[in-house]
């Protein structure tokens, strides 16, 4: 650092230097974190990974600033406060005493002011870093007891489904031995009923065939009752026509008997 000129532009203008560039690593650090908050309601996949890298990002800015406070106090042979004194100390060699005064004391507040505010931003990006990390443990810590409790679901599952395959398995020999006894005796009514069924259709054959000769001899008979009955119209006729002969025939022997009679009594009153 040179000492050249007034000591306090020299310090003034290096604390204004590195107060932006402080400045801009914690609104870096914040924004960072912010976007990680972000994607608390984004996509859940890339959480993890997008989140350590911003974490890491902020405490790699952290170490930076560390560093480079540390170096700025070695460079002045002690920390930020021995920075301060040293510089006021230095500046009667430059310039009257109430203006080097006035030039440390502006110095000391404004050094006082930058290391404040640096150190608040620092703060609150740690303190959101943490809490981050907190909620990414927080959202691991449920993620494993979710996991866990998949597992456990999955493997009460796979014990259901090997009890349910048991279950099935003994269900199905218990209802196939049942079954295969219910086959059984369906197959043995089965064979007894196609043998009634064949005996059914014997017998309804046999009786087709005594019903097809039955009406054969009915039809027969039946020609034979019409010729009988036309047979038995000539006969009542011939009996009509012989009676009507009979009658005749009885009549004229009567007359033959009536004149016999007469030519006799003649005949013996022509004797006698």
């Amino acid at each position: 650092m040179s000492v050249k000129g007034d000591a306090g532009k020299v310090v003034r203008t290096e604390s204004n230097r590195e107060k932006p560039e402080k400045k801009a690593i914690a609104r870096d650090t914040v924004s960072s974190v912010s976007r990680t908050g972000q994607l608390l309601h984004g996509d859940p996949k890339n959480f993890s990974r997008i989140y350590r890298y911003e974490v890491d990002t902020a405490v790699m800015h952290k170490q930076h600033r560390l560093a480079a406070r540390t170096s700025l106090g070695s460079a002045e042979g002690h920390g930020p406060l021995s920075y301060r004194v040293d510089i006021g100390s230095e500046v009667p060699a430059v310039g009257s005493s109430s203006t080097s005064s006035q030039s440390a004391a502006v110095l000391n507040n404004g050094c006082s002011k930058s290391l404040v505010e640096n150190k608040h931003a620092v703060d609150v990006s740690c303190d959101g870093a943490n809490e981050w990390r907190l909620k990414y443990d927080r959202l691991v810590d449920e993620h494993e007891r979710t996991l866990d409790g998949m597992k456990r679901l999955r493997e009460q599952v796979d014990l259901q489904t090997n009890v349910n395959s048991e279950l099935k398995k003994l269900l199905v020999a218990t209802m196939g031995s049942e079954l295969q006894v219910k086959l059984e005796c369906l197959t043995e009514e089965k064979v007894k009923l196609s043998e009634h069924l064949l005996n059914c259709n014997r017998q309804l054959s046999a009786d087709r065939e005594a019903k097809d000769s039955l009406s054969i001899q009915s039809d027969v008979w039946r020609t034979k009752f019409l010729a009988s009955c036309t047979i038995i119209e000539e006969i009542a006729a011939c009996y009509s026509r012989l009676l009507s002969v009979i009658d005749e025939s009885k009549k004229t022997l009567r007359t033959l008997l009536d004149d016999h009679a007469v030519y006799r009594r003649r005949l013996l009153e022509a004797v006698t």
